[in-house]
């Protein structure tokens, strides 16, 4: 299952300065002290999930998920999901079609919010339960 990525499959770059925003905002001991706007959402999302901050600001900084993806290599049955107000990421589509064997269901929200739509986990499952029969 990929969940809130498209075509580039790279994590978005928001102007040269918001990874290192959004990773410095992941570790901030205190939330409050947050000054950038995508910063304090990706802080509060993390908080919210309980997601693993370091690991998230480390994958912020990363550039390990800058090269090719060698799309035909990767055949196993895929769920792509993503929200249909997600302006962060470009053409899931596009990624889906891509995929030999992938399909794409929208969910309402965007990057931050379509997990919470209750559409997303049932697509997961359905999706879990065809993979398994």
């Amino acid at each position: 299952m990929l969940g809130g990525v498209g075509a580039t499959v790279t994590p978005p770059r928001i102007g040269g300065r918001a990874p290192k925003a959004i990773a410095a905002a992941l570790l901030a001991d205190d939330p409050a002290s947050i000054d950038s706007p995508a910063g304090k959402a990706f802080r509060q999302f993390a908080d919210f999930t309980g997601a693993d901050r370091h690991a998230l600001a480390a994958l912020s900084r990363s550039d390990a998920l800058l090269y090719s993806v060698l799309f035909d290599a990767i055949t196993v049955p895929t769920l792509v999901i993503a929200g249909e107000a997600d302006t962060l990421i470009k053409a899931p589509q596009e990624l889906a079609d891509r995929l030999p064997s992938a399909q794409l269901k929208m969910v309402s929200g965007d990057h931050l919010t379509a997990m919470y739509d209750p559409a997303f986990s049932r697509a997961l499952v359905e999706f879990l339960q065809e993979a398994h029969e």
